[in-house]
């Protein structure tokens, strides 16, 4: 056997010498019996590989590991197995580099030895130092983060920081790697959270926020924002996420909305209450600001008006009249035509009602829409004279209705003329007094069917 190992060990040494891991035979002492051009390369040696021969590997490693190294050597000797280790060895030019070694027992040579493979590792220990740098700092981080910081992947929570598992009601070691996502989610909305992961591993979009309702461990429902971002996590597609619990914030959205609501039902009876005083002064036109009310908020939604601004231009018409409270009796109620000074004084209404309600901290320029409701866009109108753009829209709205309203009503001087003609009369005057897009919203108002009903 020995002959056969001698007359076949140039064919052997070529293929160990094109072997690009280090190859080393060495006694349980360390001593080197053989080498190959692998382990120069790697430890930078410039001498010949002969010269290696008789010398104690357990030189080439770093004092730290020089132990642990001896000892790997004697068990491989002694449980004829393989060992797999990893030391830090030092190349000729001093510097220090990470090795995998494995090593088992043979015999070369009629002696007892120990067949190692070395693999400089150094790359991927910085990789993996590097890793486990990010990773420590990622902890550190969303350790003492107040959100709550999750990573899923394979259905799992693979890793959550100590105030998601507060958020949620768990100890921070029951929520890691051991409960689904959905677990966390009230069964209604589960359903939509499960589509949402699924979007988000395929990589749908960027990132991407939802709100839904979560189930803490005692059973209580609360209420999560959560904003998440498609990741790879060693290795594989995973979803990383920041959760924050919205429940107080609900809570206190719904209350402002309650007390907005209950204001704003004081603010509109407080309205009513006013509307209604000039009502009682005015027989003639009771009622009169109501269906103003009702027409103007018909042309509004017909031109798409923004609903805030459509609240506005509501409590405007309901209020538009209210400076005629300063107006005596006998002028509001004279079943014959004005003298000029008795016209004169009731074109000073808009100027009475803009004193009165510039007082309230509307949310809306109402009284600014009361002030010019009798202008027109030639500037023949009153109180000011004002032109096309310097009225306000919700005021060029309320001009039309109110004169629609007006024509089509009974009045002490004159009999009620009818919808007919108070839509020949804007028609007649679109572009002159009256806004034509008002005029045209108002006209298809009608056409569709409107009529002055209370509700």
């Amino acid at each position: 056997m020995e002959k056969v190992i001698e007359d076949s060990g140039g064919k052997y040494e070529e293929i160990l010498g094109a072997i690009a891991d280090g190859i080393v035979i060495v006694k349980s002492t360390g001593k080197v019996l053989y080498t190959n051009n692998g382990l120069l390369k790697i430890l930078k040696f410039e001498k010949p590989r002969e010269s290696v021969i008789g010398e104690n590997f357990l030189e080439f490693i770093s004092p730290e590991f020089r132990k642990s190294a001896l000892r790997d050597l004697k068990l491989a000797l002694e449980n004829v197995e393989k060992f797999p280790a990893e030391y830090k060895a030092i190349r000729e030019d001093g510097k220090e580099i990470w090795i995998e070694a494995i090593g088992n027992r043979v015999v070369y040579n009629g002696e007892i030895g120990i067949f190692i493979t070395i693999r400089d590792i150094s790359r991927s220990k910085e990789i993996e130092n590097s890793l486990r740098e990010s990773e420590e700092k990622f902890r550190t981080v969303t350790d003492k983060a107040l959100a709550g910081v999750y990573i899923l992947q394979d259905g799992k929570i693979v890793y959550a920081n100590p105030a998601m598992a507060e958020i949620f009601g768990y100890r921070f070691e029951e929520i890691t790697g051991k409960i689904s996502p959905l677990d966390l989610v009230y069964p209604d909305d589960k359903e939509f959270i499960r589509k949402k992961i699924r979007e988000g591993l395929e990589g749908r979009r960027e990132e991407s926020r939802c709100t839904f309702q979560g189930l803490r461990k005692n059973g209580k429902v609360i209420n999560c924002e959560t904003l998440v971002r498609r990741v790879d996590y060693r290795g594989k597609p995973a979803i990383i996420g920041t959760l924050i619990d919205i429940t107080k914030r609900r809570e206190a959205e719904k209350e402002a909305r309650e007390n907005s609501e209950k204001l704003r039902r004081v603010l509109e009876e407080t309205i009513l209450a006013l509307s209604s005083t000039i009502e009682v002064r005015d027989p003639y036109t009771a009622g009169h600001q109501k269906k103003v009310t009702i027409l103007a908020r018909a042309i509004a939604k017909e031109l798409k008006l923004n609903p805030d601004k459509s609240e506005g231009l509501k409590l405007s018409a309901m209020t538009h009249d209210i400076g005629k409270i300063a107006v005596p009796s006998e002028i509001l109620n004279k079943p014959a035509k004005l003298t000029e000074l008795e016209f004169n004084i009731i074109k000073m209404h808009p100027v009475v009602g803009y004193n009165i309600l510039k007082k309230v901290e509307f949310p809306w320029p109402v009284a600014e829409i009361v002030l010019q409701h009798h202008e027109r866009l030639d500037g023949s109108g009153y109180p000011e004279g004002l032109k096309n753009g310097k009225i306000l829209f919700e005021a060029r709205i309320l001009a039309i209705a109110d004169v629609v309203e007006a024509m089509n009503s009974y009045r002490p001087y004159r009999p009620a003329l009818g919808i007919d003609k108070a839509l020949e009369e804007i028609k007649e005057k679109k572009g002159k007094l009256y806004d034509p897009e008002i005029v045209e919203a108002c006209i298809k108002v009608f056409e569709k069917g409107f009529e002055f009903k209370f509700k």
